[in-house]
């Protein structure tokens, strides 16, 4: 825990990222929502791991929020927190 937040990591699979460009618009966009600490882009992996505010969000929210502000690529993951860690 980092300055009273429950920190969480949550990976999310990520298809259609096409260039370092869009990589970088996606890690700003993903940074100004509330309750993200930090994004990291896979693109062996095809993954976006997010560490995030587990009492701000949760990997759905995250999910809807992104899709909802980011056209391309798509995200793919499980909405039960399976692929997520609270720490």
């Amino acid at each position: 825990m980092t300055n009273g937040k429950r920190e969480a990591t949550a990976v999310l699979k990520l298809t259609g990222m096409s260039d370092s460009g869009q990589a970088q618009r996606f890690r700003r966009t993903a940074a100004r929502l509330d309750g993200i600490l930090r994004v990291d882009i896979n693109y062996i992996l095809d993954s976006v791991t997010v560490k995030y505010d587990a009492d701000k969000l949760t990997p759905a929210q995250i999910k809807k929020k992104l899709a909802l502000r980011i056209h391309a690529p798509v995200i793919h993951g499980s909405d039960s927190g399976e692929n997520s860690k609270v720490k």
